[in-house]
């Protein structure tokens, strides 16, 4: 689409005017993934961050709880993978379909 991912640090990452972050979580037993991409409608990473823990306090720190359809979005994914080049290669096609979602919304 000759949009590139560019990734601007270990966590934040930027397509189509777009800001993501990739974090890593501490999952519980009942949970199988320990990496997330999170979309926040805003660059101001103070606001980003003072919402995703809002969200998480109101949600007993149960990532899976976060819902869907608010201004913070996100996106579960597997932490183990045979090698970078496939990680990498998941991380991107979360990030598109993400974008195609936020793009479809508007």
């Amino acid at each position: 689409e000759g949009a590139a991912l560019n990734f601007l640090d270990d966590y934040k990452i930027e397509y189509k005017d777009k800001t993501f972050w990739l974090i890593e979580i501490q999952a519980r037993k009942s949970e199988h993934f320990v990496t997330a991409i999170i979309y926040f409608e805003t660059n101001d990473e103070m606001k980003y961050l003072g919402q995703l823990l809002y969200v998480l306090a109101k949600k007993r720190g149960i990532w899976d709880k976060i819902p869907k359809r608010t201004s913070l979005q996100i996106t579960t994914l597997k932490h183990t993978h045979k090698d970078i080049a496939s990680f990498a290669r998941k991380i991107s096609e979360k990030v598109f379909e993400f974008t195609n979602n936020l793009d479809f919304k508007k």
